[in-house]
């Protein structure tokens, strides 16, 4: 998906705070922050490489192979697995996301508040990321880039469920260690969770 004419909005102010969805608890997306939020294993492997890759990259597979694979649950276009997708800094879709692959499915809303399967979420400042080489502004997302994210480069900080920490401890490169935080989930659901790591990283002084 992308605008027509993105030039001429590209270098629009970006307030700190956009209305449009108001379904977090901050009832808008705050702008400092972009993040990526990946499943269980994907995070394991991202970390183990120290980059981020687009689906096609991941699963060496074409964009069309993956829109009719069973993960794409959402159903989204081609082009779309030939990006990193960002969204805000707290917003809750990047769990959302990891429910439905966990469950190949769309959740329930009892299933977000009751049951929720955490992902591992990747936080960059917004102001890094748009100086990417394969930086991309579609109008939808707040950031794309294609292809592939070097970790090292960018990352500002990686939340991992603290019930994790046994299963990610001696999977992480050294240069990335000092920028992974565990911090216990205690079954929240996906928009308490969701705020828990947004209050969590603005405390950082990293």
């Amino acid at each position: 998906m992308q605008i027509a004419n993105p030039k001429t909005v590209e270098n629009a102010t970006l307030p700190k705070k956009i209305t449009e969805c108001t379904y977090c608890k901050q009832d808008g997306c705050l702008t400092d922050y972009v993040c990526h939020t990946a499943t269980i294993d994907s995070a394991k492997n991202i970390l183990k490489i120290g980059k981020l890759l687009s689906a096609v990259k991941a699963f060496k597979k074409n964009a069309r192979e993956i829109v009719n694979d069973s993960r794409n649950a959402a159903g989204d276009p081609s082009d779309y697995f030939e990006y990193i997708m960002f969204t805000w800094g707290n917003c809750t879709a990047g769990y959302r996301l990891v429910m439905e692959r966990y469950l190949g499915r769309n959740p329930t809303d009892d299933e977000l508040k009751n049951k929720l399967v955490p992902g591992i979420r990747f936080y960059f400042k917004y102001n890094d990321l748009i100086k990417h080489s394969g930086y991309v502004f579609d109008g939808y997302h707040p950031i794309k880039i294609k292809d592939e994210l070097i970790l090292s480069d960018y990352l500002y900080v990686c939340i991992i469920p603290h019930e994790y920490k046994d299963e990610f401890e001696q999977l992480i490169p050294l240069n990335l260690a000092n920028k992974v935080h565990y911090i216990p989930h205690g079954g929240q659901g996906l928009r308490d969770w969701s705020n828990t790591v947004y209050e969590y990283i603005c405390t950082l002084q990293v």
